[in-house]
């Protein structure tokens, strides 16, 4: 049932009644608000009848000769504006744009100004016309906007060209024009100003959030790592959070300052998709073409914010013509991130002389949430995802029924067990069955554990990524996750592989067979190869060697096609980070060969060049004796060690303290780690040989949880045994803080038996001789070397506490 604009059925109270900060926050889960807003929402178009205020109105509209700008100049002339002011970039495009606006209304004014988003000179002088050849102004929309592509700085303003467009500028545009809207106001109540925004500020990750100078931080890719999409949602969210305060600061009767959010449109040149090439660019338009608004209904909802509300729209974010929730971030952090995006912007603007000058209109008379309305909106917002501060009780939309008792216990982490979800609304590749569902959600939500530690790294919701398009779009990705979501708790419930997984594995392999003989640019897309990693990662899993290799060779010969890891990683940030993932595990497992990274690798540390501990105290005790050990060992090897040291520092303030690790990042140092400690070799050297295993051991096991289904990497543990061997009959041994470390990782990453292994005898004598007879003083001497309590503690704990019993030692203080 198709649901028009403005004619939805509410409840007594509606949406309209309540401003957008006093809502409850949007759901974690995108794709239902997506779903609503793109196929169950019909925008109507304007008409002369409801929208009677247009006719002979004075209105500015900003990047209007293109996309939404262009097709609401041409709404509102035809509902009667009688004089338009198009602010653009390039003049000669201006003018072309206004010869067919001409057609539309003959009758009306359409004047053609230059406004440069990327000048603030451009964009004063903008404003400095409006004041001196304007006698009246009714509304402003302001829809110049970027999405771009690549990472660039604007060298007159020293900004990232997003920002300065999205932010910065409309900023200054904005506390330009206030003043002058309201001396200038028609006879249709106050001027109105509304400026595009969008539902991505919702979605966007925010990483750089805690960084201080906040808004220069977006201008080194070094500090807040670049991603196109990324970057357009967080500048849309940084405009929207300074906008809340300005309309704090703004009186309604004035000036009805309000955001809008056009919804995703086709045929608009946003984002420069109509300009793509390649896979990428067919995926995109396919995209747009399937998914997106005609451009007229996306234009229709500017008309809506301007002249479809009233003074109860000041301040607020209208979404499919309805006052809608702000971004999450708002909810959860909004106190502290938008005190510090006002005053930053304020500080940077101050040269156009809107610090003053904002003494004119600003008055802190428009109402604020009450109290118990700001409680009850932080009690809702807990569940967001944006909701950093504590992020274990975070659970999202289709978690929150979940009934504790159905979780099933494993060794140190628990799988969700089912719950109820609506996935009957999306149209998946196939007609969804119950199992086929609850695989789904188990997929996204009961796995991701086994990727990435909760203790350390932030759980992102993986239905808000690329690949929850995939999975509704992509059929040989459908089956794939199917079957390696089946095979997955086949292992962990020690049961053989069911009918399931066997069906949907051979459906899996059959399609994408059809595929690849097929060639066409879906056989390297992102879904594509991510369906050859799940073949690759559950052949490792269940020791097909052979079926492994050749699904990484074919991996890699796509990857290949599409210009290497290194493109891969541009065009898809997260994705490198999985299919490395499955190289290294068969080098650990089967002893294989890298494919990646055999040849060309930097030895220098990796941590420490991205400033990630910057500020930051180091938590284990340092042990100087261990640092001079550590600077006779060879460079290279030596530099791991640090990037060790450093990854530990940051895993025990992450499990400490909100600030997590995101998945990427966790991905990428432990690839950076493990693949260097690969491509080493100490055949003449024992010390350093055994402590490039402890560290591969260590390093393994935080990034494969293998040990969690009591999967071996076996020839790593081999490799590590006869290491140690080696070293136990060498001359020289390293200090025996050291030499305990790598017993106590042989004995929790690899021996089965906690009292009986091979080198139980020698571990013993380690510890008499440093005088340990407790738990606690074993945990005092690892976190010396490098340690992270959360992820070892127990395990090590449950190994050693009866070893010290034997020992007739103290059996330590915990319990």
């Amino acid at each position: 049932m198709v649901m028009p604009c403005q004619k939805n059925e509410k409840p007594p109270v509606t949406n309209t009644s309540v401003p957008s900060r006093d809502m409850n926050p949007l759901p974690d889960f995108w794709l239902p608000v997506f779903w609503k807003n793109q196929f169950r929402t019909t925008i109507e178009l304007p008409t002369k009848e409801k929208y009677p205020q247009v006719r002979g109105s004075v209105a500015i509209i900003t990047g209007s000769n293109t996309g939404l700008g262009f097709e609401a100049s041409k709404q509102l002339l035809s509902l009667g504006l009688g004089h338009l002011i198009m602010g653009v970039r390039s003049l000669e495009k201006g003018m072309a744009a206004a010869q067919k606006l001409k057609a539309v209304a003959p009758r009306a004014i359409i004047d053609i100004w230059r406004l440069d988003m990327q000048s603030y000179d451009s964009v004063q002088e903008f404003a400095k016309k409006c004041a001196n050849e304007l006698s009246r102004i009714d509304f402003v929309i302001l829809n110049a906007g970027l999405s771009p592509s690549v990472f660039e700085i604007v060298p007159a303003t020293g900004h990232e060209v997003g920002m300065q467009v999205n932010h910065f500028s409309t900023a200054l545009l904005t506390l330009l024009l206030i003043p002058i809207l309201k001396a200038k106001a028609g006879d249709h109540g106050p001027p109105r100003i509304t400026t595009v925004n969008s539902l991505t500020a919702h979605l966007c990750k925010f990483p750089n959030r805690d960084e201080r100078p906040l808004l220069a931080s977006f201008d080194d890719p070094d500090i807040t790592p670049w991603s196109s999409q990324e970057r357009y949602g967080v500048s849309k969210l940084i405009n929207q959070l300074f906008l809340t305060k300005l309309c704090e600061k703004v009186k309604p009767d004035d000036v009805i300052v309000n955001m809008v959010d056009p919804g995703l449109t086709k045929g608009t040149n946003l984002g420069g998709h109509h300009e793509a090439t390649g896979v990428a660019g067919m995926l995109s338009r396919s995209f747009f073409s399937i998914a997106g608004r005609p451009v007229d209904r996306g234009a229709a909802s500017y008309t809506n914010a301007v002249y479809g509300h009233g003074k109860e729209s000041h301040g607020c974010f209208l979404m499919s013509c309805e006052i809608a929730p702000l971004a999450g971030w708002f909810y959860t952090q909004g106190e502290t991130l938008v005190e510090q995006v006002w005053k930053e912007t304020i500080e940077e603007l101050k040269f156009a002389g809107v610090e003053a000058q904002t003494l004119t209109f600003v008055v802190a008379t428009s109402p604020k949430s009450s109290r118990d309305n700001q409680k009850l909106v932080r009690g809702h917002a807990a569940r967001s995802n944006q909701s950093r501060d504590n992020k274990k009780n975070i659970k999202s939309w289709i978690l929150k029924k979940k009934d504790t008792s159905t979780a099933l216990q494993v060794p140190d982490g628990s799988i969700p067990g089912r719950v109820g979800s609506n996935l009957s609304l999306l149209d998946f590749p196939e007609p969804l069955k119950p199992y086929m569902e609850n695989d789904i959600f188990r997929c996204f939500h009961g796995m991701r554990g086994a990727l990435y530690p909760s203790e350390i790294c932030l759980q992102v919701d993986e239905t808000k990524s690329s690949w929850t398009t995939n999975l509704l779009v992509d059929q040989v990705y459908f089956h794939s996750v199917i079957f390696s979501t089946e095979a997955y708790f086949d292992m962990i419930l020690g049961r053989k592989q069911g009918c399931l997984s066997q069906f949907h594995f051979s459906k899996t392999l059959r399609l994408l067979q059809e595929r690849l003989s097929n060639p066409d640019s879906k056989a390297i897309s992102d879904a594509t190869i991510m369906v050859v990693v799940t073949l690759g990662l559950v052949a490792e899993l269940i020791g097909d060697r052979a079926a492994a290799e050749s699904h990484v060779a074919g991996m890699a010969r796509i990857i290949d096609l599409r210009g290497g890891l290194e493109m891969l990683r541009y065009d898809n940030p997260r994705l490198p980070a999985k299919v490395c993932r499955v190289d290294l595990g068969l080098a650990l497992r089967f002893g294989c060969r890298p494919v990646f990274f055999n040849n060309d690798i930097s030895w220098n540390p990796y941590i420490s060049s991205q400033g990630l501990i910057r500020g930051m105290k180091k938590a284990n005790k340092r042990n100087n004796d261990i640092a001079v050990f550590i600077k006779t060992l060879d460079p290279r090897l030596s530099n791991v060690w640090r990037d060790l040291e450093e990854f530990s520092t940051l895993s025990n303030l992450a499990s400490q303290t909100g600030r997590k690790l995101q998945p990427n990042t966790f991905s990428e140092i432990m690839i950076s780690i493990l693949y260097r400690l690969l491509a080493l070799s100490y055949p003449e050297s024992p010390v350093e040989n055994a402590l490039r295993l402890g560290m591969m051991a260590y390093t393994a096991s935080v990034f494969f949880r293998w040990r969690d289904m009591k999967q071996r990497q076996a020839f790593l543990d081999d490799s590590f045994r006869e290491a140690l061997s080696e070293l136990r009959k060498a001359e020289l041994r390293p200090l025996d803080a050291v030499l305990l470390w790598l017993l106590v990782l042989w004995k929790i990453t690899v021996s089965d038996d906690s009292r009986h292994d091979v080198f139980s005898e020698w571990t013993f004598e380690v510890l008499h001789g440093l005088e340990i007879k407790s738990w606690d003083g074993v945990r005092d001497v690892l976190k010396t070397v490098v340690w992270i309590d959360c992820l070892f503690d127990a395990s090590s704990r449950r190994v050693f506490e009866p070893m010290l019993k034997m020992t007739g030692g103290l059996t330590g203080a915990h319990t």
